[in-house]
């Protein structure tokens, strides 16, 4: 199951070299549209913001119980991978639900009240949770660390040293966390790297191989599925 970076935005039907390189691999991939492939109304884009990670995680929880239901040759291993608020989602589902055989978050933000404070999300966050002094809830509820302790499949934690949004001290907190509990968890952080998913090229390709190694390692055996 792949998760893409922006709740606003969609999986459109058109050429990505990396949807090939894991067809290619005998891997099956479940996209996940928050916005709707057609879109539903400005009310129904406004629910992933409104709700805000909560109603994102509902859809993936929702879209892997519908491959029971429709599917007949249902993968027996599947792995949630995302970027940015991708990651944070699949982090929480990994947290919350029994679905996932283990996860891939990429440059993620996973402690929102943290984050307010040190990244350059303030105004965002304010938006959608409001100021955690206000809000505290809404913090809590929305940053999959508050539920860390509940995963217990594995997870690979990728990020960049140079990116300002999902910073890199979000995933060694996480990391670190995890690693304490005795969670089967591993770390990668790239130098001088933002936030970009294709740039530069040769970080792009070595990010899909490393994590193409950690899901064989992974794998239970069985059919495949992202």
């Amino acid at each position: 199951m792949s998760v893409y970076r922006n709740m606003n935005a969609l999986s459109a039907p058109r050429f990505r070299f990396k949807n090939l390189f894991w067809l290619s691999r005998g891997y099956s991939i479940l996209k996940v549209n928050f916005a709707g492939s057609t879109s539903f109304g400005q009310n129904f884009r406004k629910v992933p913001c409104d709700e805000y990670l909560t109603a994102s995680v509902d859809d993936l929880e929702d879209a892997v119980l519908s491959l029971e239901h429709e599917s007949q040759n249902l993968p027996t291993t599947i792995f949630g991978a995302g970027f940015s608020y991708g990651a944070s989602c699949i982090v929480q589902l990994l947290a919350t639900t029994d679905l996932l055989s283990g996860g891939i978050a990429m440059h993620g933000i996973y402690d929102y009240e943290s984050a307010y404070a040190t990244q350059n999300m303030k105004q965002t966050l304010t938006s959608r949770l409001g100021k955690p002094w206000e809000s505290p809830e809404n913090y809590e509820k929305a940053s999959p660390i508050n539920n860390a302790h509940n995963i217990g499949d594995p997870l690979l934690l990728i990020t960049g040293e140079n990116d300002s949004r999902g910073s890199p001290q979000q995933s060694e907190q996480l990391y670190t966390y995890l690693a304490d509990l005795g969670t089967d968890v591993t770390l990668h952080t790239y130098p001088d790297v933002g936030s970009s998913v294709y740039r530069p090229a040769e970080v792009f390709l070595d990010r899909l191989e490393k994590t193409e190694s950690w899901l064989v390692e992974h794998s239970s055996g069985g059919d495949q599925g992202e």
